[in-house]
């Protein structure tokens, strides 16, 4: 009886977990360790060990979890049961994966476990651990195999709990490790169509908790919600006993709260942080503590109340000491910068800097780029906030209650002089603003306050190009950052009022229907008749006055995208050529006399090329031509076009430039030396360069009438072609002419006359460097 009881529970353990009809509690697990312990040694026993090794991973208990696999391990060997020693080997793979930190031991078991279960042809445990693999391989083209194999097994199972995990795969793969977010979106929205009620709870949980952060990281706030709902509602089937899931719906209300932070509804925000707060001191998290804290000051600052949000932050720092870490927490940083914006928005300057540099230091100190970026972003527009303060009142004013050391700090930093104060805060903006525009996450926030201070900074200093420049980008942001929100905000709309329907429908199936009198529909239906009539009147003069409301916003957006289409053109062609071809429609072909052609490849790209994805090879060759796009511009160098993997410029037109060979050899230079950085950072992951360059007379004009591009022809061109044919990799090539425009600026090697194809003998000279 009682072997027979052991079988049958044996047989409805799995079944439980996968009902969802209970959890991984300590309570189960105590109970499951005293019943292995009188069990024969027989496969059942395997199984049940490998049960208490998967619960005890579940509930954090790791080592408790990899002793359980261990006997499983070592029984199913004594047995040379194969199904079991797999099973093992995957229960000892979770057991190291499960916080992402010794993902080598992970990745070992792991292997071993798809080894044997290859022996035995079982397709639904390789597809698992094809998925396991796939996080667990520090190689990112392994990680993309593994995750794909997982998903052929499951679809050829056609089994939808191992296509879904397989999906997840793939959604890790892309959304990790690619940073792909729509490529990632696709398969985790495939992946979630896929989740059934046999689904065990953490699995849909984890489902749903990467979809929600790729919908918040596409700002998708309502769908992001939408799935941070699901969550809460999933972890609560399993009680708030089991840590896993309460350490689970702690992040997801502290995420649910970040969405409405972004979506500026930030009574909402602090409430789901005192949640968050309140789950996580009672697990005794004290870094998430802090961690929540640190963002309710923010949330208390955009509220705003001064008074509250100084005493939240000074409580957040004496929580701060009450941890004594030998490290400076980033949570630190936020705090100072949120004192030194406060202080701003009060005009206590002193104090406003002094916290707003305090932040800085730390942030570098810890080398923290996100902080940085927020914290300088912070200082440059107190320095603006000053610099703007013309009479200097509140500077004055606070000389008596500021402390010492406010004070000295203010007086060290903050140079003397309306200019000076503009230029350094300019400069601070500069910094903040370049981190933000190259952070993998977008920081709008950050990019919002910058652009209006550098409008601001670089007017009052009379640089109105940079102030143009600076206008141009802060509405592109403004507008993708509308639309964002209008999306947003049409998507929660509709979700409130499905959820509005929903409880209507609820009241309306509770209540029990009267009958009515026939005196009474009639009267109803008068009314409604009468209503209909409104609605039909009301529905027609709507219809004109949306029709008119639509006539103007039709001529709005026909001026917006003409405004754009100048944009577009000023791009693609050279302003004075762009003017040309408005006025007169058509541009007409020119002769410049005096003007240096550049041209670079890369060496063996077509064997480069076949070792990167399509995704690494086009955005390796963005990288790289973006960086010689600025590098152009730098020195006044126009860029004609790129060709594959080869990239054509030239200097001294359409205006003429007395220094063309000078700057054009400066500009080869800058790019020997970034494509020389970029080898030692990536290896055999970019390419390396060939350089040519020639001076001469060439004809410019734009060619053909659809798709239009501004192109040059000429011996001088095909002159530089075959200087940079004759380069070598990591050098750059000038011709005799170009040699003599600019032996004086620059040490050259003489190579001799070289045989160049179709050119004869032609004298050529490698540059090495500028001369001092």
């Amino acid at each position: 009886m009682k072997k027979a009881l052991l079988l049958l529970l044996f047989i409805l353990v799995p079944a439980v977990l996968s009902a969802q009809r209970m959890y991984y509690s300590q309570r189960m697990i105590d109970s499951l360790d005293r019943i292995v312990v009188t069990m024969p040694s027989d496969t059942a026993k395997v199984n049940i060990l490998n049960t208490l090794a998967r619960a005890t991973v579940m509930t954090g208990q790791l080592s408790i979890a990899r002793g359980y696999a261990a006997q499983a391990l070592k029984l199913s060997t004594t047995l040379r049961w194969k199904p079991g020693i797999a099973m093992s080997y995957n229960r000892i793979g979770n057991s190291y994966s499960y916080t992402g930190q010794n993902r080598d031991s992970a990745y070992l078991f792991s292997s071993k476990a798809l080894q044997l279960w290859q022996e035995l042809g079982d397709k639904r445990n390789m597809a698992l651990i094809y998925s396991n693999l796939s996080s667990q391989t520090l190689d990112t083209a392994d990680a993309r195999n593994y995750a794909f194999q997982s998903l052929k097994y499951a679809e050829e199972l056609g089994d939808s709990n191992s296509i879904s995990r397989a999906r997840h795969s793939i959604v890790t793969y892309y959304f990790l490790r690619m940073n792909d977010l729509s490529t990632a979106r696709m398969h985790g929205e495939y992946a979630l169509s896929f989740i059934t009620s046999s689904e065990e709870t953490i699995t849909a949980i984890m489902r749903y908790e990467i979809m929600g952060l790729i919908y918040m990281r596409q700002q998708a706030y309502a769908k992001s919600l939408q799935c941070y709902f699901k969550i809460v509602d999933l972890a609560a089937k399993y009680g708030d006993t089991a840590s896993v899931f309460r350490s689970r719906t702690a992040l997801t209300l502290t995420n649910t709260g970040l969405i409405y932070f972004y979506l500026k509804q930030y009574a909402k925000a602090l409430e789901y942080h005192e949640r968050a707060l309140v789950v996580r001191k009672e697990m005794k998290d004290t870094a998430s503590v802090l961690s929540i804290m640190s963002t309710i000051c923010e949330i208390y600052k955009m509220m705003p109340d001064d008074t509250r949000t100084l005493d939240y932050c000074n409580k957040t720092l004496r929580f701060i000491a009450a941890m004594n870490r030998s490290q400076t927490p980033w949570e630190e940083v936020l705090v100072y910068r949120v004192f030194a914006d406060v202080y701003r928005r009060q005009k206590q300057y002193v104090s406003a800097i002094f916290y707003g540099k305090k932040a800085f230091d730390m942030a570098r100190q810890i080398d923290e780029k996100t902080e940085i970026s927020y914290s300088q972003k912070e200082l440059g527009l107190c320095l603006l906030a000053l610099a703007l303060d013309s009479t200097g009142t509140k500077v004055q004013s606070t000389r008596h209650t500021d402390s010492a050391a406010h004070r000295a700090v203010f007086d060290a930093f903050v140079p003397r002089g309306t200019t000076a104060q503009l230029r350094l805060a300019q400069d601070i903006l500069e910094q903040s603003l370049g981190i933000a525009e190259n952070s993998t996450y977008a920081l709008n926030d950050v990019m919002e306050e910058c652009y209006p201070g550098l409008i601001t900074t670089t007017t009052l200093l009379g640089d109105y190009k940079s102030a143009v420049l600076y206008y141009g980008k802060y509405v592109n942001l403004k507008d993708s950052t509308y639309s964002a929100e209008n999306n947003n905000s049409i998507s929660l709309l509709e979700m409130r009022q499905s959820e509005e329907n929903l409880r209507k429908q609820e009241q309306i199936s509770s209540l029990e229907i009267e009958k009515v009198s026939n005196e009474k529909k009639l009267t109803i239906a008068g009314l409604v008749f009468t209503l209909l009539l409104a609605l039909i009147l009301y529905n027609r003069f709507r219809i004109k006055k949306n029709a008119n409301i639509a006539l103007e916003e039709k001529n709005q957006i026909i001026s917006e995208e003409k405004e754009k289409s100048d944009s577009l053109l000023l791009n693609i062609l050279p302003a004075e050529v762009a003017e040309e071809l408005k006025a007169k429609g058509t541009a007409d072909a020119k002769h410049f006399d005096n003007v240096t052609v550049l041209f670079t490849d890369f060496k063996s790209f077509t064997t480069i090329s076949e070792t990167l994805t399509p995704q690494e090879l086009v955005g390796e060759l963005h990288t790289c031509f973006k960086a010689f796009d600025e590098i152009c511009t730098k020195y006044s160098i126009e860029k004609i076009k790129t060709i594959g993997d080869a990239y054509l410029a030239v200097c001294g037109l359409p205006l003429a430039d007395e220094k063309h060979a000078e700057n054009v050899v400066k500009a080869a230079l800058e790019i020997r030396e970034f494509m020389a950085q970029r080898g030692k950072e990536l290896g055999a992951k970019t390419f390396e360069i060939r350089i040519g360059i020639n001076s001469g007379s060439v004809v410019a004009g734009i060619v053909g009438v659809k798709k239009f591009a501004y192109d040059i022809w000429g011996d001088t061109v095909n002159t530089a072609a075959r200087m940079e044919q004759n380069s070598e990799p990591g050098k750059i090539n000038i011709s005799e002419t170009t040699y003599a425009l600019v032996k004086n600026q620059f040490t050259c090697d003489y190579r001799g006359e070289i045989d160049a194809k179709n050119k004869g003998k032609l004298k050529m000279y490698f540059v090495d460097a500028e001369k001092n």
